[in-house]
């Protein structure tokens, strides 16, 4: 099949890459054209509605503007282009020839932080940010389209995947791993928390799994079998390192004063990332296992992170 991927070069688009070109054509949609292995062409996205682009039978809609925090202008402006982008190749979807068109969303569409109870695909969406207010935005509009897609033979699929993790450090694992790696102390074992997190051989198995056997249109959580808490978490890098964690109880509303603190000076340490380090995000994936006809996720997760940690960690060594 003639696959087209937006977001190629990002980190889910690259490995995306590798697992489909064994068996596809790949074609990208970015903002460079900077060539990478395994793909036939890469066409910007004012090539979006020209006919040089062949035809597609897939599309992969992973590009997103990258927040303030790394590019310096407002979120919000940040999101909207975002939704303009779900948008623009969405339309390109409906009026091409390609019959199922996969949109990565994300479980922040639902909490961005934590919550209690098991997140489902029926959970009242509860966002509090403007990246999570865009997730839940496109979401919307795409599944008001679903009937009539159907009605042409057309598959919508939108993954919901938790906080994704495989061969880099990313976001907050970064953070933990930089804490044990350095030898600081573990401020925050005081917590105990289990959160679900997403091992990308799953998330590339899950997509693989579309390309082979149809399911129904709609929304799907996809994540690992089993939550991890933030110590455990820990206690892997360190494992991974060979270092002793020392691990601080410190009192927690002592912790959660400090974080409040935080947030008035705009530090690290604020109420939201001690919500994202400390609390309870458990996630539920029956729905796409069941669609699948799948027992479990090929890769358990405790031995999925611990094979991220020691890459990770080879890669400060070639550095």
């Amino acid at each position: 099949m003639n696959i087209l991927i937006s977001g190629i070069h990002g980190y889910i688009g690259s490995h995306l890459v590798e697992c489909l070109s064994l068996n596809h054509n790949i074609y990208g949609l970015s903002r460079s054209t900077v060539a990478i292995p395994g793909v036939e062409k890469i066409f910007l996205w004012s090539d979006l509605h020209d006919t040089a682009l062949p035809q597609i039978d897939v599309i992969i809609h992973l590009a997103a503007e990258v927040s303030a925090h790394n590019r310096g202008h407002d979120d919000n402006v940040a999101h909207d282009v975002s939704c303009h982008l779900a948008r623009q190749i969405f339309d390109y979807f409906t009026a091409s020839q390609a019959h199922t068109f996969i949109h990565f969303s994300s479980i922040a569409a639902v909490n961005d932080t934590a919550c209690d109870g098991v997140v489902t695909e029926n959970t009242r969406p509860a966002p509090s940010t403007s990246y999570a207010l865009c997730k839940g935005l496109v979401e919307n509009e795409l599944t008001r389209q679903i009937p009539k897609l159907t009605a042409q033979g057309k598959q919508l699929y939108i993954l919901r995947p938790s906080m994704v993790y495989g061969s880099e450090g990313r976001g907050n694992l970064q953070l933990l791993f930089s804490f044990v790696r350095k030898g600081l102390p573990w401020p925050l074992a005081a917590f105990k928390n289990k959160r679900t997190f997403t091992a990308l051989d799953n998330l590339t198995f899950v997509v693989t799994r579309l390309l082979s056997t149809p399911i129904p249109s709609g929304i799907y959580n996809v994540c690992d079998d089993e939550a991890l808490a933030t110590n455990d978490l820990i206690i892997i890098i360190g494992e991974v390192l060979g270092r002793k964690v020392t691990m601080w109880h410190i009192n927690k509303q002592f912790i959660k004063a400090l974080a409040h603190i935080g947030g008035w000076f705009h530090l690290y340490l604020n109420p939201m990332r001690l919500s994202k380090l400390t609390g309870n995000l458990l996630v539920s994936n029956g729905k796409i296992k069941q669609a699948l006809a799948i027992d479990r996720m090929p890769i358990e997760a405790h031995e999925a992170m611990k094979k991220s940690i020691a890459t990770m960690a080879q890669q400060y060594v070639n550095e």
